[in-house]
């Protein structure tokens, strides 16, 4: 019985300490460096960029308008009857209302075209990656913020920076 169960824990023991061996090629991919100084990317965030500050403008244009009747509204309190005054604060609170409605509708609008937009751009990098990928035998690409520690010597990131540079117009 005693032979058995020392037999049980050699066993055991041999089991869970053995090493694993690996012969995938594993390398990481700065994502997000790809994004920021790619020559396409940074051409997609400038377009962005561009709607954002239009749009920005246009907002506080509108914005400056509510001001100028919040403030007129509140000089002409004393000059007019009380029922008067009351339906034009509630006029100016729809306003504000759809006002709010709109910087929130606009802000969203913006944010989802620039995913969009990245979204279009990683779906272009992802053929040049695979390509790469067979190119180099690698098996494996993990996103280097994903990394916890790993060796320079297997970051892609240049390089694929430069095929995109290159490949995507």
């Amino acid at each position: 019985m005693y032979k058995k169960f020392l037999v049980l824990i050699y066993l055991s023991l041999f089991l869970i300490t053995s090493n694993a061996y690996s012969n995938e090629k594993v390398v990481y991919l700065d994502v997000d460096f790809i994004i920021n100084k790619s020559k396409p990317a940074i051409s997609i965030i400038k377009k962005i960029d561009k709607i954002r500050n239009k749009e920005t403008k246009n907002l506080k244009s509108a914005e400056e308008k509510i001001k100028k009747k919040n403030a007129e509204l509140k000089k002409t309190k004393n000059l007019i009857s009380e029922d008067e005054f009351k339906d034009k604060v509630a006029k100016f609170r729809d306003e504000l209302k759809q006002f709010e409605a709109k910087k929130i509708k606009t802000i969203n609008e913006i944010n989802k075209k620039r995913q969009q937009e990245l979204n279009d751009f990683l779906s272009l990098i992802n053929p040049l990656i695979q390509e790469y990928m067979e190119k180099n035998s690698i098996d494996i690409v993990i996103d280097k913020k994903n990394i916890f520690i790993a060796k320079s010597e297997h970051d892609i990131t240049k390089d694929i920076l430069e095929i995109v540079n290159n490949k995507i117009k």
